[in-house]
């Protein structure tokens, strides 16, 4: 954690009991901990929320990632699986509960984070144990909805978000964030056994997961669907546009400039014919600058509604469905 700030409570409760005080306090130093380490970008824009907010958006990140790294890095995978399993039992209440869990559960408890959200997100994790092939974009988009719509999900009631339209939008932002994700590690998470390029694309290129895994792949081919899939995630970040009007103005920049930044590996990859296989695009500072100036811009344009149609299309639009109701 950084600086001297005190710390804030969650914006609609007071921490009176002061085992609660001091179990806050850890989950979000932890949370903080984490989310400048493992996610520059998002943690950037996470300094634009109000006080209270970026606390409480650091312990969702934190019990988040706790998540995600007991599937990355604990070995083997069956001790994988019960690692998950107690931090599920923790999540309900079946198991003491570690700082970041207690601290997860009291917005649950106090600002209506959706339980229901993070037990799916352990689902979605629990593919990443084992080596990972996606057969279509249905599976590809029924992996983000899991991972990381439902992210969108847990930070709705912390943003203020009050209207169920705002629902579809984060949803939509999640998926674009994590496509833009995969694109961006298809090299990392192939030497770790997982491919989520579906194999349906590859297949239309020439290729199969299992020539991606073992880097017999041809470069052309896995390029190729990786600017598909970026492609369809430009189609998601505008959509997820036309919901930020429901982001009450206080921590509307925030949300905007987390879009932008993300949206912004991918618009790099695209400008530059990068391919994955050569490893991860690195945004410079001053395009991070300028994707802030442009996130302003759209804050304030975002109450007058989107500026441009944010429709998804027939297809992209009932794979989505399909794969979120599916979840």
């Amino acid at each position: 954690m950084t600086g001297s700030r005190a710390l804030a409570v969650p914006p609609s409760w007071a921490v009176t009991a002061e085992a609660d005080r001091a179990t806050w306090a850890e989950a979000v130093q932890l949370g903080r901990q984490v989310l400048v380490r493992k996610a520059r970008s998002f943690s950037l824009a996470t300094a634009f929320l109000p006080p209270a907010t970026q606390d409480a958006v650091a312990v969702v990140y934190g019990f988040c990632r706790l998540a995600d790294d007991l599937a990355d890095e604990v070995r083997p995978a069956s001790a994988a699986r019960r690692r998950l399993d107690l931090l599920e039992a923790e999540l309900l209440g079946f198991a003491p509960a570690r700082p970041v869990v207690a601290g997860f559960r009291m917005l649950a408890e106090r600002e209506g984070v959706p339980l229901s959200a993070a037990r799916t997100l352990l689902r979605g994790v629990r593919l990443d144990v084992d080596d990972v092939e996606l057969a279509d974009d249905v599976a590809l988009l029924r992996y983000c909805y899991r991972v990381a719509a439902t992210v969108g999900l847990m930070m709705n009631p912390l943003l203020g978000v009050r209207d169920p339209a705002g629902e579809a939008a984060a949803v939509n932002l999640g998926l674009a964030m994590q496509l833009t994700n995969i694109v961006r590690d298809v090299a990392e998470d192939a030497a770790n056994g997982r491919v989520y390029l579906p194999a349906s694309r590859l297949a239309a290129h020439g290729t199969t997961p299992a020539a991606v895994r073992d880097g017999t792949a041809p470069r052309h081919a896995v390029r190729a669907v990786a600017h598909e899939l970026l492609a369809m995630a430009d189609a998601l970040y505008r959509n997820a546009d036309q919901g930020l009007a429901y982001i009450p103005l206080r921590a509307r920049f925030g949300i905007t400039a987390a879009s932008r930044l993300y949206a912004s590996i991918g618009w790099r990859m695209q400008r530059c014919a990068h391919n994955p296989l050569d490893g991860r695009t690195v945004v410079p500072r001053y395009e991070k600058g300028w994707r802030l100036v442009q996130a302003a811009g759209r804050t304030v344009r975002a109450s007058f509604g989107p500026s441009w149609p944010g429709d998804l299309g027939p297809g992209l639009q009932a794979v989505r469905d399909r794969a979120c109701a599916g979840a």
